[in-house]
């Protein structure tokens, strides 16, 4: 079934599927995608030498900067922007690094984006900026000693965003989507990992979280992760705050669970994507 049926079959169920998760053959959830900050991030760059712009083509996506003998000394990330619930390109998207100044582009008219010049072993977050009908994604992304060619992004509408605020009145009348305030969505790759629970420190204030149920139906105020097509918990009308300000942990019964970005920066009308991992054995 694609993520269109689906949002037409369950239009209730809206950022539990923000930031493109699919499930592959070994039942993980392969995340793509979900302002600007004041707080200095982590992140370890090599010193950018230009600025790519929309005119990076994707053909050469796992071509490096640089070279030396002992390998790349630059490396790229790049892949595809897109409407997650449409699957159709974004074009011009405005991408970014977080809070890492001369990292600026734009994809192109197909959605294809390249950021160039990253440095091996680092840790990035990249943000694509909102606008008046997309709100803006951050995603982490750890570069070991390649170049990632299919590392896509994706964003969603501020109509989608209108839908999960519908819904979710239906259990509670008094819920509101606030467009100054941030969403953290906790993704796990594993979709066999249900049974998982996600604590956020501090803890959220009463309906402004929530899970699907196993039949894929949002529940406020549950941190419980039960569906396996798409383990998603979602937080949202957090106040932004630079990284530390919120901690995510993910517990699960049977398994160890590591978070890939336990501790992100937020922004305001910004969807951060938080990867777990948990896997089996």
């Amino acid at each position: 079934m694609s993520r269109l049926a689906l949002t037409l079959l369950i239009p209730s169920l809206v950022p539990s599927l923000l930031l493109a998760c699919s499930n592959d053959a070994d039942g993980t959830a392969e995340g793509t995608s979900s302002s600007t900050g004041d707080e200095s991030s982590s992140s370890t760059t090599a010193p950018p030498t230009t600025t790519t712009g929309a005119d990076t083509s994707s053909s050469s996506t796992t071509e490096v900067a640089e070279s030396s003998e002992t390998g790349p000394t630059t490396l790229s990330v790049s892949g595809v922007v897109s409407d997650f619930f449409l699957m159709g390109p974004i074009a011009f998207a405005q991408i970014s690094l977080l809070d890492v100044p001369g990292f600026e582009t734009a994809g192109n008219t197909d959605g294809t984006y390249s950021i160039d010049g990253l440095a091996p072993g680092s840790f990035q977050r990249i943000r694509l900026a909102g606008n008046l009908d997309y709100w803006g994604s951050i995603v982490p992304v750890a570069l070991e000693d390649e170049s990632i060619d299919d590392f896509d992004l994706s964003q969603v509408s501020t109509m989608v965003i209108d839908l999960q605020a519908e819904a979710l009145r239906n259990q509670d009348p008094d819920v509101v989507v606030d467009e100054n305030a941030a969403v953290l969505l906790i993704a796990i790759n594993q979709n066999t990992a249900t049974g998982a629970t996600v604590h956020l420190d501090p803890p959220p204030l009463p309906s402004t979280y929530y899970a699907p149920d196993a039949n894929g139906s949002p529940v406020l105020d549950q941190d419980v992760i039960e569906w396996g097509l798409f383990p998603v918990a979602i937080f949202f009308n957090l106040p932004p705050g630079e990284a530390g300000t919120y901690t995510i942990d993910v517990t699960h019964p049977e398994r160890e669970c590591v978070v890939e970005d336990p501790q992100p920066p937020t922004l305001e009308r910004h969807i951060n994507l938080v990867y777990v991992d948990c896997p089996s054995g």
